[in-house]
C-alpha cells in the first residue's frame, strides 16, 4: 500500500486537507483549481529528490507569453513544464529539508492560484472519460486527479469487471505462450531486414521485442496473471538469443561460401574458430535492449487482472449486487 510521505501529511493537516486512504498522492482544490502534489525520488542527490505538483488544464490555454509568465512567477519556488499531449501544467518542486518543503509548497499553491487567474488560464472541467461538462466527481490516473462524472466511473468499473470475467473464462496458457513466442519473432523481423540488407545485427531494435510478445500473448487470450510479465520477459530474452544465434548462422554461412551450412557444420565452425565469446558479448548486447524493452513497456504487460480488479475497486468499490448501467448491453 502506498505510503503518504510525512511533509505532505504535515502540509494537508496545516491546510485541512484530507487523505485519500492508501493513495500517496495528495488531491484537492485551490479557487476551484485541482491540484495533485506527489513527493518523487530518483536517486540519491537532492536534484533527483522533491515534489510534483500536476494541474490538468482544458485545451489551447497556454501561448508563449502566458509560459513565460508562468515560469517567472514561479522561478523560485520550482521548474514549470507544460506537457501540451496531455493539457498537463506541472512544477517540480526540488528538495528534501522539510522546512524549506513546506514553504515551497505553500507559495506554490498560492502563486498558482493568484496566476491562473490572471493569466485566464482555465484548469480543465470536463469528464476524464467522456469529455463532457457538469462533472460531479473526480478520478485518479498515473497521480493525476481529473473531473470525471459519477455514472461513467460505474460505466468504467463495469467494463473493467466484464474484461476481467472474459479473460478468466476464456483465457488459456499453452495457445498463449506460443502466440507470444511467435509475437517475439515477429517483433524481431526489423532486426532480420537488416541482417539480409547490411549483413549486420542492430541491437537497438530488440527493444520491439517485449511488447510484440506481449501482443502475441493478447492474441493468443492469455490469462493475465502475475505470472504474465514474467512469461513476457522469459519469452522475450528466448526470441532474443535465437535471433542471435542466427544472426552468426547466417553470417558463417556467407563467410564459408556455403548457402546454409547444417547444424552439425554450424557447431563445428564456432568450436574451431572461438566464436562463443563473440556470440556472448553479441546476446549481452541485443539483452540490453531487450531488457529496455521490457522497461519502458512495463505499465503495459504488467496490467493484469489483480491490477484491473483494484483499479475495479477504486473507482467503484466491490462491484457485487450492484446493478450494470447499461444492462440492455448485455
Amino acid at each position: 500500500m502506498a505510503k503518504m510521505n510525512k511533509v505532505l501529511e504535515t502540509f494537508a493537516q496545516q491546510k485541512g486537507i484530507p487523505l485519500i486512504p492508501g493513495s500517496d498522492t495528495l488531491f484537492f482544490k485551490h479557487q476551484d483549481i485541482p491540484i495533485s502534489i506527489y513527493y518523487y525520488f530518483n536517486g540519491y542527490l537532492n536534484s533527483n529528490t522533491g515534489f510534483i505538483v500536476n494541474i490538468p488544464l482544458s485545451a489551447d490555454q497556454l501561448d508563449s507569453e502566458k509560459a513565460l509568465s508562468l515560469k517567472e512567477a514561479l522561478k523560485m519556488t520550482g521548474t514549470v513544464e507544460f506537457l501540451k499531449a496531455n493539457n498537463l501544467l506541472r512544477i517540480r518542486i526540488k528538495g528534501f529539508k522539510p522546512e524549506t518543503s513546506l514553504t515551497k509548497l505553500d507559495e506554490t499553491v498560492g502563486i498558482l492560484g493568484e496566476q491562473l487567474s490572471r493569466l485566464e488560464i482555465k484548469p480543465s472541467q470536463d469528464c476524464f472519460f467522456c469529455g463532457q461538462p457538469d462533472t460531479d466527481d473526480t478520478v485518479e490516473s498515473n497521480k493525476i486527479y481529473y473531473s470525471a462524472h459519477e455514472r461513467c466511473k460505474k460505466e468504467r468499473a463495469h467494463q473493467l469487471a466484464k474484461e476481467i470475467d472474459e479473460n478468466i473464462r476464456t483465457g488459456n496458457y499453452g495457445l498463449a505462450v506460443l502466440c507470444a513466442f511467435l509475437g517475439g519473432i515477429v517483433g524481431s523481423i526489423p532486426s532480420l531486414i537488416a541482417l539480409a540488407f547490411f549483413h549486420v545485427l542492430l541491437t537497438p531494435l530488440f527493444i520491439f521485442t517485449p511488447i510484440a510478445a506481449y501482443l502475441g500473448y493478447k492474441i493468443g487470450k492469455g490469462i493475465m496473471s502475475r505470472a504474465t510479465p514474467g512469461i513476457v520477459a522469459v519469452i522475450s530474452v528466448l526470441c532474443t538469443a535465437i535471433i542471435v544465434l542466427a544472426s552468426f548462422y547466417i553470417n558463417l554461412s556467407r563467410a564459408l561460401g556455403e548457402e546454409l551450412l547444417t547444424l552439425d557444420e554450424f557447431i563445428f565452425a564456432i568450436s574451431f574458430l572461438n566464436m562463443l565469446p563473440q556470440i556472448i558479448i553479441q546476446f549481452l548486447q541485443a539483452l540490453l535492449f531487450t531488457a529496455v524493452g521490457i522497461f519502458g513497456s512495463w505499465g503495459v504487460i504488467s496490467v493484469t487482472n489483480r491490477k484491473k480488479l483494484n483499479q475495479v475497486k477504486t473507482l467503484h468499490g466491490n462491484l457485487d449486487n450492484e446493478k450494470d448501467p447499461n444492462p440492455e448491453e448485455k
